[in-house]
C-alpha cells in the first residue's frame, strides 16, 4: 500500500494486487471416515461404486490447481479366493479411471489403499488434469504396488465427481469390501478471489504479481480502512492494468465498487457503490496503464468503517485475446487535516477527472 500527499490537500493511497491475495489457499471437502459396514460392497460381480463421493463443484478448478485423493478400502469376507479390484474413478463405476489397485484376495482384514495427485493443466469443457497414482495392497503382511500417469479429459465447467469403484470376481454374499475413508483436498498455490477461475500471474516473467482476469466479470476483494479520509469530499478511484495486446482498439472496462462493513453486522459481499472505468490499450504490449478515474459520492467511505472493496474486470473488446492483469487501484481523497475544503475540491490534481 503506498501513499502520497498531493498540493497539500489530497492524498492517494494505492492498493496492489498482492495485497488483495494469499500465500497459499487449500480447500478441504469433508474428509469421510467411515465404520466398518456403514459403506460395503457385497455380492457384486460387475463393477460398482460405493457410495461416498467427493465432488469439486463446477467452475471451481483453475490452470495450476493440485488435487489430491486418498482412499482406503478394507476387506471383511471372502467366498472361497475371490478377489477384487478398486479403482479410483471419474463419476460413476464407468467413468475415467485415475487409480487402480491390482484383483487382490477379499481374505478378511486385506488392505486396499489408493492415492491421486492431479495437476489442472486446462479449465472448460475441454479441460485436462494431469493424474500420477500409486495404488497398494496389503494381504496378510504381503504388499504390492502400483503406478500409473495419465492425462485425463476433465469437463471442469460440470462437477468433478470422485468415487471409489470395486469389481469382485465372482456375486457371491460372502465377499464383503468396506469403504472406510475417502479424502480430497485442492491446494492452489496463490490464492483465489471470488471467482475461482481468477489467478495470480507473474507479468510477462518480470517476477511482477498481477490477478490475471481473462474473462467478464471475474474479480478480487478485500476489506480496506482509510482513517483520515474527510467525508464532506467525494473519492476518486482509477484502475492499474496491463495486458499482452498492443493493438490501440482493444477496450476494457473495469468496475471499482464497495461495501461499508459495520460493526455488529454480518460480513456482506454485496456492493453497495460502483464506478465503471474504461480505458484502451496502448501500442506495447505490457504497458503500465491507469484507467480514466470516476468518483464515489461524499461520505460513501467513511473514516470509521472498515470497507470491502472489489474490482472487476467487467468487460473487453472481442479482439482482446491476450492475458490481462489487474495490478492495482487507487484511491484519490482529501484527508481531514484539511482546513480549507472548497479550496482542495477546485484543485483536483490534473490526470484524476472525475463527475
Amino acid at each position: 500500500m503506498a501513499e502520497l500527499n498531493f498540493q497539500h490537500a489530497w492524498k492517494k493511497q494505492t492498493f496492489f494486487a498482492n495485497e488483495f491475495l494469499r500465500d497459499s489457499t487449500q480447500f478441504y471437502l469433508a474428509p469421510s471416515a467411515l465404520a466398518a459396514a456403514a459403506d460395503r460392497l457385497t455380492a457384486l460381480g460387475a463393477a460398482t461404486a460405493y457410495t461416498t463421493t467427493k465432488t469439486i463443484p463446477a467452475n471451481t478448478l483453475a490452470v495450476g490447481d493440485v488435487i489430491e485423493v486418498h482412499a482406503g478400502v478394507l476387506a471383511v469376507a471372502q467366498n472361497a479366493s475371490d478377489t477384487q479390484l478398486t479403482q479410483l474413478r471419474y463419476t460413476n463405476a464407468s467413468g475415467t479411471i485415475i487409480a487402480a489397485t491390482a484383483a487382490t484376495s477379499l481374505v478378511a482384514n486385506a488392505a486396499y489403499t489408493l492415492y491421486a495427485r492431479g495437476i489442472v493443466q486446462a479449465v472448460g469443457a475441454s479441460g485436462v488434469i494431469a493424474w500420477t497414482s500409486v495404488a497398494s495392497t496389503n494381504v496378510g503382511g504381503t504388499m504390492a504396488v502400483a503406478g500409473a500417469t495419465q492425462l485425463a479429459p476433465t469437463d471442469t465447467t460440470a462437477a468433478v465427481v470422485i468415487c471409489v469403484v470395486g469389481t469382485q470376481s465372482a456375486n457371491s454374499a460372502g465377499n464383503q469390501a468396506d469403504l472406510r475413508i475417502l479424502d480430497l483436498r485442492l491446494n492452489r498455490a496463490a490464492g483465489v478471489g471470488p471467482d475461482a477461475t481468477v489467478v495470480v500471474g507473474n507479468v510477462n516473467s518480470l517476477g511482477f504479481p498481477g490477478w490475471k482476469m481473462n474473462t467478464a466479470g471475474e474479480r478480487v476483494r478485500r476489506l480496506c480502512q482509510i482513517a483520515d479520509v474527510n467525508t464532506a469530499a467525494p473519492v476518486f478511484a482509477r484502475v492499474i492494468w496491463t495486458s499482452g495486446s498492443s493493438t490501440a482498439a482493444d477496450t476494457i472496462t473495469w468496475k471499482v465498487a464497495v461495501k461499508v462493513q459495520s460493526a455488529g453486522s454480518a460480513l456482506s459481499a454485496t456492493v453497495s457503490d460502483t464506478l465503471s472505468l474504461a480505458d484502451t490499450a496502448t501500442a506495447s504490449a505490457y504497458d503500465y496503464q491507469v484507467t480514466v478515474a470516476d468518483d464515489f459520492a461524499a461520505g460513501v467511505i467513511d473514516n470509521m468503517d472498515t470497507f470491502m472493496l472489489e474490482v472487476e474486470m467487467d468487460a473487453k473488446a472481442g479482439g482482446l485475446t491476450e492475458d490481462i492483469y489487474f495490478l492495482g487501484v487507487e484511491l484519490l481523497y482529501v484527508p481531514v487535516v484539511v482546513a480549507d475544503l472548497g479550496q482542495a475540491l477546485a484543485s483536483v490534481p490534473s490526470g484524476w477527472p472525475g463527475t
